[in-house]
């Protein structure tokens, strides 16, 4: 089980994502929360700073709150999200500030395998694995 405290009003609710490439060295990346999103996405400038550089040049159509967008494809190695680890996951690279302390959008073909439940009252947003592998989110707030 995860809980992530987030700020009253706010938009955004980040988590942090374990990446390790070879399973022992780890590194704490921020990444969005994105219930909306369909794919994880992870920015340019994080993958260069995980020693990824983008030979394969593939790209993909998506589609995004801005519009349509094409974006290269590239593979992580391995990482872990509350408790699950993913392999050779393919990810969506984005073009986003390179400056910004959030790195990257998990989408829902990852969060699918979590149940998640934003309380806006305590302003807490509770993620616990899904063995069913049956996404389901619940939001509770005072109307």
């Amino acid at each position: 089980m995860l809980d992530i405290q987030f700020q009253p009003g706010s938009a955004i609710i980040a988590a942090v994502l374990v990446y390790s490439a070879d399973g022992t060295h780890k590194r704490y990346l921020d990444f969005i929360i994105d219930t909306g999103g369909t794919s994880m996405m992870i920015s340019k400038y994080a993958l260069a700073k995980l020693g990824y550089t983008l030979f394969n040049k593939s790209t993909t159509q998506s589609l995004g709150a801005g519009g349509a967008f094409f974006a290269n494809i590239c593979t992580l190695t391995h990482f872990h999200f509350c408790g699950l680890s993913f392999k050779n996951y393919p990810v969506k690279v984005w073009n986003a500030p390179q400056n910004h302390h959030v790195v990257g959008t998990m989408g829902m073909d990852i969060l699918r395998h979590f149940n998640i439940h934003i309380n806006t009252d305590t302003c807490i947003t509770t993620i616990t694995r899904n063995n069913a592998i049956k996404w389901k989110a619940r939001v509770t707030r005072r109307l």
